[in-house]
């Protein structure tokens, strides 16, 4: 095997660096269950110094952002958003979902595409199905079902108790924890112009998430699973 190319040399201590400042305090914030997430940062960081080392770009590639708040993160996102033509993934926790912030960065990703046709977006909620609610159900049906957005909107939601999401449209992806009891800020890492992290976090989501069978399920196949957990509790129409 070859030399590394010098930047990725670079990169590697950048991206090492980023997961050793930052999984001991998560950790200690408790933004990562120990088990699952911390595991995601260095996949998520690991793959793209695995894949960037074998191959040399002759692109710029800026430094990846550390923003520690929510507000920040759907700043620097929706900042970006008239950039994007072609898809928009969200992963994100149900009390993500709930975010007054995360939920006007959705309302301005669905103006979006409907204003870009060609603009497909996908949603992953990954968290328990109890934890969900009359009113995100009812939010996300309306999306899926709205004319203006011609089916281009798919929702999926995978039962599993992880508390770690991620975002990638186009030419920028980020790796975020929500808010906790211990902080209330939530954090997130942000890499802008970064087309080959893009190709392939949006490849490994779209196999592992969207297109595998039974790892995750549809936002209706979630509501009868809900109406049975809840009960004669659940009235959603």
């Amino acid at each position: 095997m070859g030399a590394l190319p010098r930047k990725w040399i670079k990169w590697i201590a950048v991206l090492l660096g980023v997961v050793g400042m930052l999984t001991p305090a998560l950790l200690e914030l408790g933004w990562i269950p120990e088990n699952q997430a911390m595991k995601a940062v260095v996949f998520l960081l690991g793959f793209i110094v695995l894949d960037g080392a074998r191959r040399e770009s002759s692109e710029s590639l800026a430094a990846p952002e550390l923003l520690t708040s929510s507000e920040d993160y759907a700043h620097a996102v929706g900042s970006l958003l008239a950039e994007v033509k072609h898809e928009i993934i969200t992963v994100s926790t149900p009390s993500a979902a709930r975010s007054a912030e995360l939920a006007r960065l959705l309302s301005r990703s669905l103006s979006v595409a409907r204003s870009e046709k060609q603009l497909h977006f996908y949603a992953i909620v990954v968290g328990r199905i109890s934890e969900l609610s009359e009113e995100f159900f009812e939010r996300f049906f309306a999306m899926e079902r709205d004319p203006s957005l011609e089916g281009r909107v798919r929702i999926r939601i995978y039962d599993a108790p992880v508390s770690f999401g991620c975002m990638v449209h186009d030419r920028n992806w980020a790796i975020t924890f929500p808010p906790n009891p211990n902080d209330p800020r939530g954090v997130a890492i942000l890499f802008r112009n970064h087309p080959e992290g893009v190709r392939l976090l949006s490849s490994f989501i779209h196999h592992q998430w969207l297109e595998q069978s039974g790892v995750t399920i549809s936002l209706s196949e979630a509501y009868e699973k809900w109406k049975a957990i809840k009960g004669p509790s659940a009235s959603v129409g």
